[in-house]
Order: structure tokens, then C-alpha cells, then sequence
């Protein structure tokens, strides 16, 4: 619902015909100069709620959820980003300018902080 709402051309279910995907792509081609302009928005929406609510990270094997409430704050680091939390901190490969679009800024309370 959410792509028709960013006004979607048309919508393929898995699985599909042939068929079904040439007439899914001429609707697109018609519709080309509506599109180019929608594209922009559904990119920037199209990260889940959740993902706005979390930071996932490596910790050696495992895998880390860390809800940003547990974040104290997210520092630079050369091509990387710490992500510190009350016990540890993580790297990520990450811009800080990506956690500034793509975080809750409701959530975020000031933990994104920049460091020389």
C-alpha cells in the first residue's frame, strides 16, 4: 500500500509471466517524466519504522540490535562511525550524515556528536 501511496506505477507479484512484466514496464515508460519525479520520495521513504528506532551491529560473529534509547552518542571515526552505548562502543561503516537521515530525530536527544 505504502508504493501506491508514493504513487507506484504498477505492482508485480511473485512469480510473474513474462507477459505481466513487459506490460509492468510500458506502463512505467508511459508514465516516465511522473516517475523521475516520485523516485526521489520513495528513496527517501523507504526505510522501515523500525529501522528508525535501531542500530544494528557487528560484534564479532553476532549480530547487536541496539535500540537508540541505549546510544549515549555516535562519533566520527575516519571511515567509520563509533556508536557508543553505556557499556561498549561499536564501529560501524557508516556517515554520520546517514544517521542524521535516517535515525528518529524524536530519539536521537543530541547523541550524534562530531570529533576531530
Amino acid at each position: 500500500m505504502k508504493a501506491f501511496e508514493l504513487h507506484a506505477v504498477d505492482y508485480l507479484l511473485k512469480p510473474f509471466s513474462q507477459e505481466r512484466f513487459d506490460k509492468a514496464l510500458q506502463k512505467w515508460k508511459v508514465s516516465q517524466p511522473a516517475s523521475q519525479k516520485n523516485t526521489s520520495a520513495l528513496v527517501e521513504n523507504s526505510s522501515q519504522p523500525e529501522e528508525r528506532q535501531r542500530i544494528v551491529v557487528k560484534k564479532g560473529i553476532n549480530i547487536v540490535i541496539l535500540p537508540i534509547h541505549t546510544v549515549h552518542y555516535i562519533e566520527a571515526f575516519d571511515d567509520y562511525v563509533k556508536v557508543h552505548t553505556k557499556d561498549s562502543f561499536y564501529l560501524k561503516k557508516k556517515t554520520m550524515s546517514h544517521y542524521e537521515k535516517t535515525l528518529d530525530p524524536q530519539q536521537l536527544c543530541g547523541c550524534i556528536g562530531l570529533t576531530l
